[in-house]
This record gives C-alpha cells, structure tokens and sequence, in this order.
C-alpha cells in the first residue's frame, strides 16, 4: 500500500486481522493493521518537522569565509521519528500495528570502510514516536550537514522492527520413541544446565530430519505432508503438550517476570514408552523488517 505524503509517496506494510472473516458476517467493516516501511521525521502541529542541529564554530566567520563549513568544530542534534499512521487514512479501517521491539541505529560510514555506530536508539509499542539525540563531534557535525544537503555522507540510519502476525492453527502428527528422544537430548546437556523454547526447537527440527522423531502436518483434507523447519513453532507447542513424560520445568513459579522457559530432564524413560498422536497447535509468528536509509 502506498499514500502520499506532501510530495512523496510513503510505502506501507498492511497486514489483515484475522477476525476480518467474522466481522464481514456480522456486517461490521474489515480493520487493518498498518505500519510505514520506512519511518518519517515526526512534524509538530503546524507541519513543520521536529528536528534541530546546532553547530558550535571554531571561530567567528569573516569576510575571507565563504561559508562556515571548515570552521565546523562540534554539534548537537536532535528529531524525532515516527512509524505512526499517516494522516488522511481511516482510523476506523487502519490502525497501527504493535511492534514489540524497535531498534535504530545512526551510523557513519568513513572512508576506511569502517562503520561507527553514532548512537543506539529502542522503542515498542503502536504507533511509535521516538525521539533522538547526540552530540557530534567535528567530522559527524559536517557529514549531518552534508547529509541534509543530499549529498554523499556516510551518515545512515537502520532499523530492526519486530512484530506478530495473527494465529494459525496446524494439525500435528507425532510419533516418538521415547528413549531415542532422551537419549538425544542427554548427548547435549553435557555443556548446559537447562533447555530453553528456543533450543528445544532447534532440538526437535534436527531430530525430525534425522529420523529420532517423525512429524507431519495434517492437512485439511487429512493427507500428511512432511513438516518444514518454518513449522518449528508448531512442532515445539505439540511436543511441550506430551512431554511432561521426559521433561520438567526448570523456571520458578515464583519468577513472574521470566517469559523464557527452561527445562530439564526427568529420569530415562521405559524401553517401551512410544506416543503416536494428532495434536491442534495454534502458533503466533514473529516477523522481523530491516532497512537502512543514507
């Protein structure tokens, strides 16, 4: 989706929610959760943007100087950005999408080809204002310059967004032999304490292609199909559903503040234990958008 902005065209990522469906049935309008590709210098409400660069100068101009480029010996600067929804959309239809982590970088590019990283900037939520500010000193106070005059600074700013998308629901079909999984997991707790979500995935995923486990996704029809390494969130949430026959926790009740959990293993399980069983799974993705912009 792209809207216009003054005289340029602002790009738009646009993602559905997944109600929409329900909401069409009970006459209700679909809604929209949008987000800008790229962020924007944020404006005030007269329209003038948020951003200021003060100079400190080596000396006062005179006559000889034609400008006060070389007498550069220090800054400050200071805007503010926004990924929030541009104005003349609907809010009733479009509204901002939730990021759960915004990290930006200002960075500078010299001639070494060597990249100093000028300042680290975080955010979260919808509709994200951010404001930014750095002291400069004399090369990075005359690359802004040159910067905002587009010409070639090195000066760049990037960004990691990361958000969910709306719940899926897959159909999972697990077998296991339940020593041949312990067996594995024990081979690989010889240099930590505890698994974690996300190792456990990377776990189960090498286990799935090397035969330890079998898994398949079940598809609407019935038919089976093999298991990718996307649908790892899947196949975790179905394993941690059956595996309180090999596996503890390890996260104390009482650390309320602790959204990663850890495991441990129980004793080894009986030569016999095998599972053969179609679970529901529903999984929420994480995306992840990176740009950089000179």
């Amino acid at each position: 989706m792209q809207t216009g902005a003054g005289l340029k065209t602002l790009s738009i990522l646009v993602l559905p929610d997944a109600a929409n469906s329900i909401r069409a049935n009970s006459g209700l309008p679909d809604i929209y959760y949008i987000i800008p590709e790229v962020p924007q210098v944020a404006r005030d409400p007269t329209g003038k943007p948020v951003f200021s660069l003060s100079l400190v100068l080596r000396g006062q101009p005179g006559p000889e100087n034609d400008s006060i480029f070389e007498l550069i010996d220090s800054g400050s600067f200071a805007f503010d950005l926004t990924l929030g929804i541009p104005d003349g959309l609907d809010r009733g239809m479009f509204m901002p999408l939730y990021v759960r982590q915004a990290d930006f970088q200002l960075l500078n590019h010299t001639d070494k080809e060597q990249t100093n990283i000028l300042g680290e900037f975080a955010a979260n939520g919808a509709g994200i204002r951010l404001g930014i500010s750095l002291h400069l000193d004399r090369s990075t106070a005359k690359g802004i310059l040159v910067a905002l005059q587009k010409g070639n600074s090195g000066i760049s700013l990037s960004c990691r967004l990361k958000y969910l998308t709306a719940n899926s629901s897959t159909m999972i079909h697990l077998h296991i032999h339940w020593t041949d999984v312990y067996d594995y997991l024990y081979s690989k707790m010889g240099h930590i304490n505890s698994l974690s979500n996300d190792l456990l995935q990377d776990y189960l995923i090498e286990m799935m292609k090397t035969g330890v486990i079998k898994a398949w996704k079940v598809q609407p029809s019935g038919l089976e199909v093999e298991l990718t390494t996307a649908e790892g969130p899947a196949l975790l949430e179905a394993f941690l559903k059956v595996s309180s026959t090999l596996l503890m926790s390890a996260t104390p009740e009482s650390d309320l503040y602790n959204t990663e959990k850890h495991y441990i293993l129980r004793d080894r399980p009986d030569e016999t234990s095998n599972l053969d069983i179609r679970l529901s799974t529903t999984t929420t993705t994480e995306r992840i958008m990176i740009w950089s912009r000179h």
